[in-house]
């Protein structure tokens, strides 16, 4: 048997150590919390992913096709490798595939 004690501490080890960027994001559109590898790949502080919408950090060009991507995510469709780009803190644009589900 394990105790739940032993789960959250190995699902925050998953959360806290993989090489993958792992986030969580409420209805509003903003970061509810973020892995170290969101980041240092990103290259915001914590403060700051928190602090502005997600959109925020979405390249222009392609802002408009997540925002609809996200309309279905809210509407109950999941979305799996979907494909778009951030804006690095340092103004460079990185692209990302990412899936989720509402």
């Amino acid at each position: 048997m394990v105790e739940s004690s032993e789960i959250s501490f190995k699902e925050v080890n998953f959360f806290e150590l993989t090489p993958n960027l792992v986030c969580n994001a409420g209805k509003d559109g903003y970061f509810r919390n973020v892995n170290p590898t969101v980041i240092h790949v990103l290259g915001y502080s914590q403060f700051e992913l928190f602090q502005n919408p997600i959109e925020y950090f979405i390249h222009p060009e392609v802002r408009q096709q997540t925002l609809n991507q996200r309309t279905d995510l809210l509407n109950g469709k999941a979305l799996l490798n979907f494909q778009n780009r951030y804006i690095t803190k340092k103004g460079e644009p990185i692209w990302l595939e990412w899936s989720s589900i509402y």
